[in-house]
């Protein structure tokens, strides 16, 4: 009888170590995808920071007299987080390299092309120059 007892004891130790993992990895799993789901959250912000900052630099340049003149930096990465810019018709796109998401901000037409370091816009005539 006590080694029926015993066994019974084992197995059901056992059976609740068992649930007891299970259950861990699933938490662990929960905390591990919203971890990721932050991150990606803090790249899209970031970005979509960087983007906001750069259109202001438009918008001013739009709104001012001729002979305006700033330079401006766009720095590598942003944050720590990677990104392709470019200017595509009145449009200023930024892409994040890690997860592809475009961020698209509406710009006045500018003559020129942004780049990644240091940029000088200007108003001449009222067109906007970049480098």
């Amino acid at each position: 009888m006590d080694f029926k007892k015993q066994a019974q004891v084992s197995n059901e130790f056992i059976i609740l170590l068992g649930i007891v993992i299970i259950t861990m990895m699933v938490f662990l799993h929960s905390i591990s995808e919203n971890i990721s789901g932050l991150a990606d959250t803090k790249e899209y912000l970031a970005v979509r920071d960087l983007g906001f900052s750069l259109q202001t630099e438009f918008l001013i340049a739009q709104q001012v007299n001729d002979g305006y003149v700033r330079t401006f930096d766009v720095p590598d990465s942003y944050h720590t987080f990677d990104y392709d810019i470019t200017i595509e018709q009145e449009y200023l796109i930024l892409t994040s390299v890690k997860n592809s998401i475009e961020h698209v901000f509406f710009i006045p037409e500018v003559n020129g092309v942004i780049q990644k370091g240091e940029n000088t816009i200007n108003k001449t005539g009222g067109v906007i120059y970049l480098n």
